[in-house]
């Protein structure tokens, strides 16, 4: 099963609001025009997903008429009659768990569109941007949505965002460069409803004792070899790769494995020439 790209949830106010949210997807969108777009109106709310051919089979609609919607690569083959039925089994929202691994966004629509549930995966690296007005909110994975159909302006940056973004180039866990404009957390589940929004942690990952009679050096030969062979499976995919260097370690890795298998690789750097990070890079494809 494959997900969607992105998607935008918008549950609308007055027609200016719905005006200035349709704009703003619309001027984002146009950024990539070789993606297929869906769009479902659901009671209250209208979801948006983009993605490759197949994005109307990301969705799936319950007995109760509320909908599901998958975002991502999921690692895992649970089908939609068995997230179906796992779902149906937890009365409670919040207790439902993602029966996927990987980068993965889970939504749920009521019939009506008034209360959502995002599930986040543990690495959320599929960033989730919302905020939430009296009379209309909007969650979408394009920041430059969100702001434009809020209308946030100077004026309504976080002092406090903007200097953690300045002094460490990322943010404290929800905070954003503005106030009313938060991310849904990874490994959690966000409710959205008439009385607001709540989030609550899942603990996907939780601490174990299993390792604790082996030593650091058995540790690393395993974290060698699952890291070795994760890379090594997906450059297997496909013949030949482009592999962009930027002199760091990550980058360093695959190339390096990859020459090891024999893999046909074009590499590139990019920036001035003579910086620390171009100088690495030419030494790396070299």
């Amino acid at each position: 099963m494959i997900g969607a790209i992105g998607f935008t949830l918008i549950k609308y106010g007055d027609a200016e609001q719905r005006g200035r949210a349709a704009k703003a997807l619309d001027a984002a969108l146009a950024h990539f025009p070789a993606l297929e777009q869906q769009s479902i109106l659901i009671g209250a709310t209208t979801l948006v997903l983009w993605g490759r051919e197949g994005v109307e089979d990301c969705t799936h609609t319950l007995p109760d008429g509320s909908l599901l919607a998958l975002i991502g690569s999921p690692i895992g083959k649970a089908s939609w009659a068995e997230v179906e039925n796992g779902f149906m089994d937890n009365k409670a929202r919040k207790d439902f768990r993602l029966p996927w691994d990987g980068r993965v966004i889970l939504l749920h629509i009521s019939s009506d569109g008034n209360d959502w549930t995002i599930w986040n995966d543990w690495l959320g690296s599929i960033p989730i941007f919302y905020t939430d007005f009296p009379d209309w909110r909007i969650a979408s994975t394009l920041e430059p949505v969100v702001v434009e159909s809020a209308q946030f302006t100077v004026d309504d940056m976080s002092l406090s965002g903007l200097l953690l973004l300045l002094t460490h180039g990322n943010y404290l866990a929800d905070w954003t460069l503005f106030k009313n404009m938060h991310t849904v957390s990874p490994d959690s589940v966000t409710q959205f409803d008439e009385h607001g929004y709540r989030t609550s942690a899942c603990h996907t990952i939780e601490a174990t004792d299993e390792r604790w009679e082996r030593g650091w050096e058995e540790l690393l030969e395993e974290m060698h070899a699952l890291v070795k062979k994760a890379i090594r499976q997906t450059l297997k995919t496909q013949p030949k790769w482009v592999v962009p260097l930027s002199g760091g370690l990550d980058s360093r890795l695959i190339a390096a494995i990859g020459a090891e298998m024999g893999v046909e690789m074009d590499t590139y750097t990019w920036g001035p020439p003579d910086t620390m990070d171009g100088v690495s890079a030419r030494q790396i494809a070299r």
